[in-house]
């Protein structure tokens, strides 16, 4: 963390939230779309095509590499939740800044590093 802030400092969640709302304005301003958005529902934005769950997204925004301790555990919980429902719903995690080389090569399709996350995340 940067030394100039201290740990009560909000400014790092008020830009997650701040590039929250813009991707989420981004998508609901994009042409060509039958849907329905829910900011804040099941996670930062879920998209509708009538009743059912089309998209969940997460939108993380960090200075740092984003890894896999940047999660909390309920988040795969969730995620595996929405799953059990419905297996189509498509999982978007967008991400403002870098992507740290362990989640890199887990969604790479390398499937020793995506086994090696897996066990040990």
């Amino acid at each position: 963390m940067d030394n100039n802030f201290t740990k009560d400092d909000a400014t790092y969640a008020y830009r997650g939230y701040r590039l929250q709302a813009l991707y989420t304005l981004w998508r609901i301003l994009s042409p060509n779309q039958d849907v329905f958005f829910q900011p804040e529902g099941y996670e930062d934005l879920t998209i509708f095509e009538g009743e059912a769950i089309v998209e969940v997204i997460q939108v993380k925004a960090y200075s740092n590499d984003l890894v896999l301790s940047d999660f909390k555990l309920s988040f795969f919980h969730r995620v595996e939740e929405y799953l059990l429902q419905d297996e189509q719903i498509n999982i978007k995690l967008v991400v403002f800044g870098s992507v740290g080389n362990e989640l890199k090569g887990a969604f790479s399709g390398n499937t020793n590093i995506r086994d090696k996350v897996i066990t040990n995340g």
